[in-house]
């Protein structure tokens, strides 16, 4: 039963691997402790397949971000996926230095977790439960300079905070996969159709290819494959700083999936 639930792992972890790498924008030189809380609902083919909730917290020294997603509707009854994940880290003027990645729950037919800590700045994969024998493992030399999913989200959306642009791009080591995400402007649109969010926003197009951790029976062509999408940012609520309010993007299984704003609120 297993083999029929990776595609919708595969989606979690696009949804917050891609748009939440895009999705906050803080000054980096905030003088005070930022807290934004979203809600997401990914949809496709007009049914909705997961439930997202996020936390991001970020101050002048460091950050720290919660997030959990779950399956909903038929597929949380046919593939049953709920997982948490947080990180944290520090800033080192521009730079952004995670310290700490964990992620946890039921996916794929188990009981999950992931842990990484960067000891001298690069990951170290600390715990994989359950072993995955069937998946090629990542060498730690591949995976230096990588950074987890989470702190890609801090990493991109100061650039953005900076520069008013979104071109850049991120080596990503989540504990299984390696992936680069790469990232361009293509400039402020009108947003339709986006949930609770309605106005202008900064559309940024997205490509993710994975580069290593592929599960050994699967096809290696269709996981080498470019995923692409793009992403509307803009500030959520009046006063708030600036998140993903819409996204769209390829899924392995369902084809175009979209992500809307749910609600919002700025602490």
């Amino acid at each position: 039963m297993s083999k029929p639930m990776r595609p919708v792992s595969c989606i979690l972890r696009l949804t917050c691997g891609i748009v939440l790498s895009l999705g906050y924008g803080v000054s980096a030189q905030a003088e005070a402790l930022h807290t934004l809380s979203v809600d997401y609902a990914l949809s496709s083919h007009g049914l909705t397949l997961v439930d997202m909730q996020t936390r991001t917290q970020i101050g002048p020294e460091g950050y720290a971000i919660s997030v959990h997603t779950r399956t909903v509707g038929i597929v949380g009854m046919l593939a049953r996926s709920d997982v948490w994940s947080t990180g944290s880290g520090r800033f080192a003027g521009d730079r952004v230095i995670p310290e700490s990645f964990r992620s946890a729950g039921h996916s794929r037919g188990a009981n999950r977790e992931v842990r990484i800590a960067y000891p001298d700045g690069d990951p170290v994969l600390e715990t994989l439960t359950p072993p995955e024998p069937d998946r090629e493992p990542v060498p730690p030399e591949r995976t230096r300079g990588a950074v987890d999913t989470l702190a890609a989200v801090v990493e991109l959306s100061r650039l953005v905070a900076r520069t008013g642009r979104c071109d850049g791009q991120a080596l990503v080591f989540d504990g299984r996969r390696l992936s680069r995400l790469e990232v361009t402007t293509v400039g402020e649109e009108a947003v339709a159709d986006a949930g609770a969010f309605s106005g202008r926003a900064l559309r940024c197009d997205f490509v993710s290819r994975q580069l290593g951790g592929f599960l050994r029976d699967e096809t290696r062509a269709r996981l080498l494959k470019p995923l692409h999408g793009s992403a509307w940012l803009a500030p959520p609520i009046a006063g708030a700083p600036v998140a993903a309010v819409k996204a769209v993007f390829e899924s392995p299984l369902w084809g175009r999936a979209t992500l809307r704003l749910r609600s919002a609120r700025a602490d």
